[in-house]
């Protein structure tokens, strides 16, 4: 999701679901990093109250994103008919590989 969201026409239009995102972002990075700098064992962290919550509001703020995107592709699909027929999945897959310029 990370190259859609640094686009400038999504954060442009999307700007409060981007602050979302960057925090979503943070928060993944700390889970994925296994409880931060402390020593514990992947076990002990996802057995930790905390791991619980945090857990619970990625699933949130997910669901919030996939739907505030959603919405912007319906909008652009209304401005751009030639979109109508291209699912999300491949609109959102071209959207990813624009920031890709390893492939221009």
């Amino acid at each position: 999701m990370e190259p859609i969201y640094t686009q400038e026409d999504v954060t442009c239009h999307l700007g409060a679901q981007k602050k979302v995102f960057d925090e979503f972002d943070v928060l993944f990075k700390k889970i994925m990093s296994v409880g931060g700098s402390q020593q514990t064992t992947v076990a002990e962290f996802c057995r930790n109250e905390a791991f619980a919550v945090m857990v619970g509001d990625l699933l949130q703020d997910i669901e919030y994103l996939e739907r505030s995107l959603s919405d912007y592709l319906d909008q652009k699909r209304s401005e751009f008919a030639r979109l109508y027929f291209t699912s999300n999945e491949e609109l959102i897959g071209l959207m990813g590989n624009l920031s890709n310029k390893t492939h221009l």
